[in-house]
Protein backbone atom coordinates (compact mmCIF):
# COMPACT_ATOMS: atom_id res chain seq x y z
CA UNK A 1 0.00 0.00 0.00
CA UNK A 2 2.70 2.29 -1.03
CA UNK A 3 4.32 4.09 -3.49
CA UNK A 4 7.09 2.68 -5.03
CA UNK A 5 10.30 3.03 -3.17
CA UNK A 6 13.91 2.33 -3.12
CA UNK A 7 14.86 -0.98 -0.82
CA UNK A 8 16.73 1.07 1.42
CA UNK A 9 18.73 4.14 2.36
CA UNK A 10 21.83 2.68 1.14
CA UNK A 11 25.04 4.12 2.29
CA UNK A 12 26.65 7.05 0.80
CA UNK A 13 29.93 9.37 1.02
CA UNK A 14 28.95 12.05 3.42
CA UNK A 15 26.30 9.59 5.29
CA UNK A 16 23.29 8.13 4.32
CA UNK A 17 20.40 10.16 2.33
CA UNK A 18 18.07 8.82 0.71
CA UNK A 19 18.03 7.21 -2.81
CA UNK A 20 16.09 8.05 -5.73
CA UNK A 21 15.55 5.41 -8.01
CA UNK A 22 15.33 5.34 -11.53
CA UNK A 23 11.79 4.34 -12.25
CA UNK A 24 8.82 4.81 -10.30
CA UNK A 25 4.86 4.91 -10.63
CA UNK A 26 3.24 8.04 -9.00
CA UNK A 27 0.53 8.47 -6.56
CA UNK A 28 -2.56 8.62 -8.90
CA UNK A 29 -1.41 6.02 -11.31
CA UNK A 30 0.66 7.70 -14.02
CA UNK A 31 3.61 5.84 -15.05
CA UNK A 32 6.88 8.04 -15.56
CA UNK A 33 10.65 7.03 -15.99
CA UNK A 34 13.21 9.27 -14.93
CA UNK A 35 17.04 9.14 -14.52
CA UNK A 36 19.00 10.36 -11.78
CA UNK A 37 22.93 10.34 -11.20
CA UNK A 38 24.10 8.54 -7.82
CA UNK A 39 25.43 10.57 -5.20
CA UNK A 40 28.02 8.42 -4.95
CA UNK A 41 30.01 6.75 -7.57
CA UNK A 42 30.06 3.33 -5.15
CA UNK A 43 26.48 3.03 -5.99
CA UNK A 44 25.99 -0.22 -7.76
CA UNK A 45 23.10 -1.43 -7.05
CA UNK A 46 19.59 -0.15 -6.83
CA UNK A 47 16.51 -1.98 -6.28
CA UNK A 48 12.59 -1.20 -7.60
CA UNK A 49 10.63 -3.37 -5.18
CA UNK A 50 7.63 -2.19 -4.27
CA UNK A 51 4.18 -2.56 -5.83
CA UNK A 52 2.08 0.30 -7.16
CA UNK A 53 0.20 1.98 -4.63
CA UNK A 54 -3.24 0.85 -3.84
CA UNK A 55 -5.80 1.90 -1.16
CA UNK A 56 -7.12 -1.80 0.71
CA UNK A 57 -10.60 -2.74 0.31
CA UNK A 58 -12.22 -1.34 3.82
CA UNK A 59 -14.58 -4.61 3.78
CA UNK A 60 -11.73 -6.90 3.50
CA UNK A 61 -10.08 -5.11 6.50
CA UNK A 62 -12.70 -4.62 8.46
CA UNK A 63 -13.40 -8.66 7.75
CA UNK A 64 -9.56 -9.57 8.87
CA UNK A 65 -9.73 -7.30 11.86
CA UNK A 66 -12.98 -9.05 13.24
CA UNK A 67 -11.00 -12.35 12.77
CA UNK A 68 -7.56 -11.28 14.78
CA UNK A 69 -8.33 -12.56 18.35
CA UNK A 70 -8.42 -10.13 21.24
CA UNK A 71 -4.96 -9.96 22.07
CA UNK A 72 -3.65 -9.11 18.71
CA UNK A 73 -5.70 -5.92 19.56
CA UNK A 74 -3.46 -5.01 22.47
CA UNK A 75 -0.41 -4.80 20.13
CA UNK A 76 1.25 -1.86 18.21
CA UNK A 77 -0.38 -1.36 15.59
CA UNK A 78 1.82 -0.53 12.36
CA UNK A 79 1.09 -0.15 8.74
CA UNK A 80 3.94 -0.71 6.19
CA UNK A 81 2.80 1.23 3.25
CA UNK A 82 0.50 3.09 5.22
CA UNK A 83 -0.83 5.72 1.98
CA UNK A 84 -3.49 7.59 3.04
CA UNK A 85 -4.06 6.35 5.95
CA UNK A 86 -7.38 4.55 5.72
CA UNK A 87 -6.11 1.43 7.09
CA UNK A 88 -5.08 3.66 10.37
CA UNK A 89 -8.29 5.32 10.42
CA UNK A 90 -10.09 1.42 10.81
CA UNK A 91 -7.34 0.10 12.88
CA UNK A 92 -8.45 3.13 15.62
CA UNK A 93 -12.14 2.60 15.21
CA UNK A 94 -11.50 -1.36 15.32
CA UNK A 95 -10.11 -0.91 18.72
CA UNK A 96 -6.26 -0.52 18.53
CA UNK A 97 -4.80 1.85 21.14
CA UNK A 98 -1.62 2.87 19.87
CA UNK A 99 -1.29 2.63 15.78
CA UNK A 100 1.62 3.49 13.59
CA UNK A 101 1.65 4.53 9.95
CA UNK A 102 5.06 4.19 7.69
CA UNK A 103 5.37 5.52 4.31
CA UNK A 104 8.28 6.95 2.49
CA UNK A 105 6.18 8.55 -0.47
CA UNK A 106 6.05 12.35 0.67
CA UNK A 107 3.11 13.31 -1.32
CA UNK A 108 0.85 10.13 -0.02
CA UNK A 109 2.15 10.97 3.58
CA UNK A 110 1.20 14.97 3.05
CA UNK A 111 -1.82 13.44 2.24
CA UNK A 112 -2.29 11.03 4.94
CA UNK A 113 -1.48 13.58 7.96
CA UNK A 114 -4.58 15.35 6.41
CA UNK A 115 -6.71 12.47 6.37
CA UNK A 116 -5.52 11.27 10.10
CA UNK A 117 -6.28 15.14 11.12
CA UNK A 118 -9.70 15.35 10.20
CA UNK A 119 -10.84 11.68 11.73
CA UNK A 120 -11.69 12.19 15.63
CA UNK A 121 -10.49 8.89 16.41
CA UNK A 122 -7.11 9.67 15.05
CA UNK A 123 -6.27 13.42 16.19
CA UNK A 124 -4.43 12.42 19.35
CA UNK A 125 -0.68 12.45 18.27
CA UNK A 126 0.54 10.49 21.34
CA UNK A 127 -1.74 7.84 20.14
CA UNK A 128 -1.20 7.70 16.59
CA UNK A 129 1.83 8.43 14.58
CA UNK A 130 2.86 9.04 10.98
CA UNK A 131 6.79 7.88 9.91
CA UNK A 132 7.71 9.54 6.83
CA UNK A 133 10.52 6.87 6.05
CA UNK A 134 11.78 3.52 4.81
CA UNK A 135 9.82 1.10 5.75
CA UNK A 136 13.14 -1.69 6.21
CA UNK A 137 14.54 1.04 8.61
CA UNK A 138 11.83 0.96 10.85
CA UNK A 139 12.59 -0.36 13.95
CA UNK A 140 9.18 -1.42 15.62
CA UNK A 141 8.61 -0.53 19.72
CA UNK A 142 9.33 -3.22 22.14
CA UNK A 143 6.28 -5.50 22.97
CA UNK A 144 4.17 -7.03 21.31
CA UNK A 145 3.31 -5.72 17.50
CA UNK A 146 0.56 -6.26 15.12
CA UNK A 147 2.09 -5.10 11.44
CA UNK A 148 -0.27 -4.45 8.65
CA UNK A 149 0.62 -4.94 4.78
CA UNK A 150 -1.29 -4.70 1.93
CA UNK A 151 1.32 -5.94 -0.29
CA UNK A 152 3.76 -2.68 -0.87
CA UNK A 153 6.78 -4.36 -1.63
CA UNK A 154 8.30 -7.43 -1.96
CA UNK A 155 12.49 -8.66 -2.30
CA UNK A 156 15.05 -7.06 -0.15
CA UNK A 157 12.44 -4.59 1.71
CA UNK A 158 10.13 -7.06 2.70
CA UNK A 159 12.98 -9.69 3.93
CA UNK A 160 14.32 -6.42 5.98
CA UNK A 161 11.17 -5.46 7.35
CA UNK A 162 9.84 -9.34 8.38
CA UNK A 163 13.59 -9.74 10.07
CA UNK A 164 13.11 -6.59 12.18
CA UNK A 165 9.59 -7.95 13.37
CA UNK A 166 11.42 -11.03 14.36
CA UNK A 167 14.54 -9.69 16.11
CA UNK A 168 11.94 -7.69 17.86
CA UNK A 169 9.81 -10.83 18.82
CA UNK A 170 13.21 -12.22 20.07
CA UNK A 171 14.69 -9.47 22.18
CA UNK A 172 11.33 -8.38 23.83
CA UNK A 173 10.17 -12.51 24.56
CA UNK A 174 7.16 -11.23 23.24
CA UNK A 175 4.86 -11.77 19.68
CA UNK A 176 3.84 -10.61 16.21
CA UNK A 177 0.78 -10.50 14.46
CA UNK A 178 1.17 -10.19 10.48
CA UNK A 179 -2.71 -9.08 8.69
CA UNK A 180 -1.71 -9.52 5.16
CA UNK A 181 -3.96 -8.58 2.66
CA UNK A 182 -3.27 -10.09 -1.05
CA UNK A 183 -0.51 -12.31 0.49
CA UNK A 184 1.18 -12.96 -2.99
CA UNK A 185 4.78 -13.22 -0.82
CA UNK A 186 3.69 -15.23 2.37
CA UNK A 187 6.31 -17.59 1.88
CA UNK A 188 8.35 -15.33 3.11
CA UNK A 189 6.69 -14.79 6.39
CA UNK A 190 6.18 -18.47 6.69
CA UNK A 191 9.94 -19.22 6.16
CA UNK A 192 10.72 -17.43 8.86
CA UNK A 193 8.80 -18.96 11.69
CA UNK A 194 5.40 -17.45 10.84
CA UNK A 195 2.29 -19.56 11.96
CA UNK A 196 -1.11 -18.94 9.75
CA UNK A 197 -4.13 -18.09 12.14
CA UNK A 198 -6.72 -17.45 9.90
CA UNK A 199 -7.34 -16.66 6.51
CA UNK A 200 -10.11 -15.13 4.08
CA UNK A 201 -10.30 -16.39 0.68
CA UNK A 202 -12.57 -15.39 -2.74
CA UNK A 203 -13.43 -18.22 -5.13
CA UNK A 204 -10.64 -20.24 -3.47
CA UNK A 205 -7.72 -17.24 -3.94
CA UNK A 206 -6.67 -15.82 -0.71
CA UNK A 207 -7.84 -12.39 -0.17
CA UNK A 208 -5.69 -11.80 3.42
CA UNK A 209 -4.23 -13.66 6.55
CA UNK A 210 -3.38 -13.69 9.54
CA UNK A 211 0.12 -14.75 10.84
CA UNK A 212 1.82 -15.04 14.37
CA UNK A 213 5.34 -15.29 15.40
CA UNK A 214 6.17 -15.72 18.95
CA UNK A 215 9.05 -15.50 21.05
CA UNK A 216 8.63 -19.14 22.35
CA UNK A 217 8.10 -20.60 18.93
CA UNK A 218 11.59 -18.88 17.75
CA UNK A 219 13.30 -20.57 20.93
CA UNK A 220 11.31 -23.73 20.41
CA UNK A 221 12.79 -23.52 16.74
CA UNK A 222 16.58 -22.93 17.84
CA UNK A 223 16.09 -26.53 19.71
CA UNK A 224 15.61 -28.57 17.03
Amino acid sequence: MALPWAASRLPLRGGNAPIIVKGWHNPVGESKRRHFRAASPFLTVIYISSIHYQGADPQTVQKIFALLPPKGKTATFVDFGCGKGRVLILARQNGFKHVIGIEIAPELATICQRNLAKAPCTRDREQVQLIQSDAATFRPPPGVVCAFFFNPFHGPPLHRVISNLRENAECSRSEVWVIYVNPVHLNSFLEQGFKIIHSLTYRQNPLAVIAHLSASTLGEDAHL
